[in-house]
């Protein structure tokens, strides 16, 4: 949610050699993961998602593979057809207000699309709550390993994104918008040496350098899609 405040630079498609790098690299350090998400910015505007999608599922010991879409990128049955398994989940967002009467209809083909296609899928309006301030709050430690033990993101959001493993989406964006610097709070997943003890070692700690830039307080609820 925070992707408005990235630079117009930051906004770029990963080169595909890299993301299956990073796929394989992380599925080898793991036993299990339930279910991968391949978000963005948009997935299908990747111009190889589909080949991002395949390469995932040649991994047995991850899940499911979910996609998740605003649902106003045209689909194709081609491509529907490249990327069809029992184990692809569809998640669309979506973002009605914010919608003219055209996206609409494309919204309503793609889910149509995606149905006939057998496709799992799902369709929501999502809940957005603006985030707030990355600034130093000031926490002393018993407070940073409350809040870290407390944590949902930690638990629902480690990320894989261009190299590095983040435990959670305040770490990714601090490291994403250049704000501070992180000494704890990622790990290089191009370097597969040890990896997994590393991976381990990261998630273990009390509480990473990213929670002292994260505010307790619940930030405020915003209309699906805006920022």
């Amino acid at each position: 949610q925070r992707l408005a405040e990235y630079d117009r630079a930051e906004k770029i498609d990963y080169k595909l050699e890299n993301i299956k790098r990073d796929i394989d690299n992380f599925s080898e350090a793991v036993d299990f993961v339930g279910m991968v998400s391949i978000i963005g910015g948009e997935p299908f505007l990747h111009p190889q998602i589909d080949e991002i999608v395949r390469h995932c599922l040649t991994k047995e010991n991850i899940g499911i593979v979910n996609i998740t879409t605003n649902g106003i990128v045209k689909l194709s049955e081609k491509l529907l057809n490249k990327i069809k398994n029992d184990r692809i989940k569809i998640s669309f967002s979506y973002y009605e207000t914010f919608l003219t009467e055209i996206q609409k209809e494309l919204f309503e083909r793609n889910v149509k699309l995606v149905e006939k296609s057998g496709i799992s899928y799902s369709v929501a309006h999502p809940l957005w709550i603006k985030p707030k301030e990355l600034k130093d709050y000031h926490y002393d430690q018993k407070d940073l390993q409350i809040k870290k033990e407390g944590c949902n993101s930690i638990k629902m959001c480690i990320a894989v994104k261009d190299g590095s493993l983040y435990p959670c989406s305040a770490a990714e964006n601090i490291a994403g918008l250049h704000k501070y610097e992180l000494k704890n709070s990622s790990v290089d997943v191009r370097d597969r040496s040890n990896l997994r003890k590393r991976i381990i070692d990261l998630l273990d700690q009390k509480y990473f350098d990213a929670c002292c830039y994260c505010s307790s307080e619940k930030g405020e609820e915003i209309p699906a899609g805006e920022q």
